[in-house]
């Protein structure tokens, strides 16, 4: 998703799931950029309880000092935070590259949909009606 800043929405049913969605454009991480030039991570949902905590606290202080105005010392924390979300999941997952046939994937789709509608109200159930899933 291209994006002009950090970005974390998250997503909650009422009784079963929260999803959490973590844009990061790719030139704030520059000594990762390199590395996740055509990548993708192999799985697009964490299911080990061991890495979840961290990675949930990652996402939710950067959207807790994204709500306001980030000044510089507010932009190295995130900055900081970025880093070490993408270092556990790099980590914990791999990276696979992106095979030329699948760049137009299903999960990129949906990407491009909420970059499309990120000014409006998003559900995870108008998101899932849109593209026909459950």
């Amino acid at each position: 998703m291209i994006v002009p800043s950090y970005t974390v929405h998250i997503y909650q049913t009422k009784l079963f799931s929260v999803s959490y969605i973590y844009a990061i454009p790719l030139n704030t991480v520059p000594t990762l950029k390199s590395i996740l030039y055509k990548k993708t991570f192999p799985d697009y949902v964490l299911r080990d309880p061991q890495i979840l905590p961290e990675i949930i606290h990652c996402m939710k202080t950067v959207k807790t000092i994204s709500n306001g105005v980030p000044d510089i010392y507010d932009q190295t924390i995130i900055k900081g935070y970025t880093y070490a979300f993408l270092g556990m999941i790099i980590k914990h997952t791999g990276l696979i590259d992106i095979p030329e046939n699948k760049i137009a994937s299903k999960a990129q789709d949906i990407l491009l949909y909420l970059q499309e509608h990120y000014l409006e109200t998003i559900s995870l159930e108008s998101v899932a009606d849109y593209f026909g899933l459950d």
